[in-house]
């Protein structure tokens, strides 16, 4: 399947989703405001899977312990448009979709704070330029 209309994409840094009743929480508030796809960050989800939930898709990407983490939620009316979904760390994923006119990417990430030590965020942008220089039509 094709997206043929518009999409409505959003994106939240959830700061953590994995508490009993935290998912289903978010999902409702997805289909409140009408998202179809967004891309959350500090997921605090450990590995990397993908699973349906109330109407959602989750594709995650997250660590070995419940640090940080990324992902998508997609609307289960458009999962069908949904080509590839790659976890390349805790703090980087990419989803793609077949549009309407064109393939679409999108990279979903949590860059390091300024705190951080400079060899991992210059690491961490090393990863990121990779990636969107393999990745046509990015968002």
């Amino acid at each position: 399947m094709k997206m043929e209309n518009n999409i409505f994409l959003a994106t939240w840094n959830v700061r953590g989703t994995y508490e009993e009743g935290l998912i289903n929480e978010l999902t409702n508030q997805l289909k409140r405001y009408k998202i179809d796809i967004i891309a959350l960050q500090e997921t605090k989800q450990k590995g990397n899977e993908v699973y349906d939930i109330n109407g959602y898709t989750f594709f995650k990407s997250g660590g070995k312990d419940r640090k940080l983490g990324t992902g998508f939620m997609v609307s289960n009316k458009l999962t069908t448009a949904v080509t590839q979904f790659t976890p390349i760390s805790d703090r980087i994923c990419c989803l793609r979709l077949k549009g309407k006119y064109q393939k679409i990417s999108l990279i979903n990430i949590h860059a390091p704070t300024a705190e951080k030590e400079i060899d991992d965020k210059e690491r961490f942008y090393e990863v990121l330029d990779n990636i969107y220089e393999k990745s046509p039509d990015t968002i």
